[in-house]
C-alpha cells in the first residue's frame, strides 16, 4: 500500500439458449483481452491463490527460503471474496484456516495486538461467525480489554520482552471502532473522541498516534472515514476527511503518488461509505486499468498488480509472468473497492458456492447432436449486482502474527510466547 502502511455479487448471467443449424459442435472465442465482470475475475484469482495455498496466501520466500503463511493478507482475501458475492466455499475453508491460527495471529497470554484482533473480529462478523468463541478466542472481549483509560486501543506488551513496541495506529483504532460497531457492540465515545483527537489541520488522519507533528496519511484517513461513517454523529471531521483524501486522487483516480493498487483500492471503501459516488467511481475505473486482462497467463489473470509499473514489468515476462506476493496484497486489499464496497457493509451473507470460472477461456456454445442440430448451452457471465476496505497487527517471522490494518501497517512483530517485538518498521510503499 501507499504511505505509511504497509501491505491492502454473486453475480451470475446466463445467455438464452437457442436451436442453431450445425453439424459440428460450435465455439464461441473469448474477446481478445476484455475483463467484462472485474469483481468477479479478481475473485478467481484469489481464490485459487488461496487453494493453492492449502487454503491461506503466502508470503514470497527470501532467498529461495520457505513460503510462510501471510495471514493477514489471508483475512484481506476471505473479505474480498465476500465482496465480490462469489466463493464462498473457498472462502468457508479459509476462514476455518484463519480461526485455527487466531491466536499466533493476534497474540495471547501476555502479549496481544489490538489491531490484528481488531481485524480478526471484523473478519468474523464479515463471514457470519460468532465472535465470542473464533478459534477458541471471544474477539469481542479481547478486543475491549485493550481499551485503555485515553480511549486508544493498544496492544498488550510483554514485560519481559525488551524494547517491545506498540505497534497500534489510527488504522487499528479504526479497525477496533469498525469491527465493534459491525458486530452490535456500544462503542465508548471515549473511543471515538481519541480517534478525532488525530485529525490533522488539512482534514486527513496521522497513522501515528499522538503524533508530535500531525502528518496526513492517505491509508490511514482512508480507513479512519469507515469508522466515522460506522459510528455515525461525525459529520464535521467526516467531510474534512473525505475532503483531504479526495485532493489525494489524481485525474486518472488513483490514489498515491505512484497510483497503488492497495491505497486506490481503500480510497474507493472510503468515498463508497461516504457517499461520494463520483470519486469512488473514478477510483474503480483506475484499479481496473491495473487488473491482468486475457492477454496474461491464466494464473494472473482477474488480478490486481500492485501499479502500472508492475502490472507493464508482468507484460515484459509474457508467458512466463506469474503471481507473487505483491499480486495477492493488491488483489485482496483492492477488490472490496474495486466492486464498489466497503467495510461498513461487506458481508459473506447470500454469496455464491461457487468460483467464477476464467471469463477469458473460450467454451463451447454447443453440442452437436445426431440430427444435425445444435442446442448452444447456457454460457456463463456475469455483472456486479451490488455495492460492495484493510487491516492487521504483529506479524510473526513464522507467517503467524500480523500487523496492523486491512492495509497492513507499520512492522512486523512476533507474538505469542515471544511477546510483540519489533522485527522491521517500512514507510512507502507496501
Amino acid at each position: 500500500m501507499q504511505s505509511s502502511t504497509a501491505a491492502r455479487r454473486a453475480v451470475f448471467l446466463t445467455i438464452p439458449a437457442g436451436v442453431i443449424a450445425a453439424s459440428v459442435a460450435i465455439s464461441t472465442p473469448a474477446s481478445a483481452a476484455t475483463i467484462t465482470d472485474p469483481g468477479a475475475s479478481a475473485a478467481r484469482y484469489l481464490s485459487q491463490q488461496l487453494a493453492a495455498g492449502d487454503d491461506h496466501l503466502l508470503y514470497d520466500s527470501f532467498m529461495g527460503g520457505p513460503r510462510y503463511a501471510n495471514t493477514g493478507g489471508t483475512a484481506d482475501a476471505i473479505m474480498g471474496l465476500a465482496a465480490s458475492g462469489t466463493s464462498k466455499a473457498q472462502a468457508a475453508k479459509s476462514t476455518a484456516w484463519f480461526a485455527k491460527n487466531v491466536t499466533a495471529y493476534t497474540g495471547s497470554g501476555p502479549a496481544i495486538s489490538a489491531g490484528a484482533t481488531a481485524k480478526a473480529l471484523l473478519l468474523a462478523v464479515v463471514e457470519e461467525q460468532n465472535p465470542r468463541t473464533f478459534g477458541g478466542v471471544d474477539l469481542i472481549d479481547q478486543l475491549q480489554d485493550r481499551l485503555a483509560a485515553s480511549g486508544r486501543f493498544q496492544d498488550k506488551l510483554d514485560p519481559s520482552v525488551k524494547d517491545a513496541q506498540d505497534y497500534s495506529s489510527s488504522i487499528s483504532q479504526s479497525l477496533a471502532l469498525l469491527s465493534l460497531q459491525r458486530v452490535g457492540q456500544t462503542v465508548s465515545p471515549s473511543a471515538v473522541s481519541y480517534l478525532l483527537k488525530q485529525q490533522c489541520s488539512n482534514g486527513g488522519f496521522d497513522f501515528t498516534l499522538d503524533d508530535t507533528t500531525c502528518v496526513s496519511d492517505p491509508d490511514a484517513t482512508g480507513f479512519v472515514i469507515q469508522a466515522l461513517v460506522a459510528v455515525g454523529g461525525q459529520r464535521d471531521a467526516l467531510s474534512k476527511a473525505v475532503t483531504y483524501l479526495a485532493g489525494q486522487q489524481n485525474s486518472a483516480g488513483a490514489v498515491g503518488t505512484v497510483g497503488v493498487a492497495n491505497s486506490t483500492g481503500l480510497a474507493a471503501m472510503a468515498f463508497t461509505a461516504a457517499g461520494d459516488t463520483v470519486r469512488a467511481t473514478k477510483a474503480r475505473s483506475y484499479l481496473k486499468t491495473l487488473q491482468y486482462d486475457c492477454g496474461f497467463p491464466a494464473a494472473l489473470r482477474g488480478g490486481l498488480a500492485a501499479n502500472a509499473q508492475s502490472l507493464a514489468d508482468k507484460k515484459k515476462l509474457g508467458s512466463k509472468a506469474a503471481p507473487d506476493q505483491s499480486d495477492d496484497t493488491a488483489t485482496a486489499q483492492g477488490i472490496v473497492g474495486l466492486v464498489g464496497s466497503s467495510y461498513v457493509t461487506v458481508s459473506a451473507s447470500g454469496s455464491a458456492a461457487a468460483t467464477p470460472a476464467d471469463a477469458c477461456i473460450a467454451t463451447p456454445t454447443g453440442t452437436a447432436t445426431p440430427t444435425g442440430t445444435v442446442t448452444p448451452t447456457a454460457t456463463a457471465t456475469s455483472t456486479v449486482t451490488g455495492p460492495p476496505v484493510i487491516t492487521d497487527g504483529p506479524q510473526d517471522s513464522s507467517g503467524g502474527g500480523l500487523l496492523v490494518g486491512a492495509v497492513v501497517a507499520g512492522g512486523a512483530l512476533a507474538t505469542g510466547a515471544a511477546g510483540l517485538r519489533r522485527v522491521s518498521r517500512r514507510r512507502g510503499k507496501h
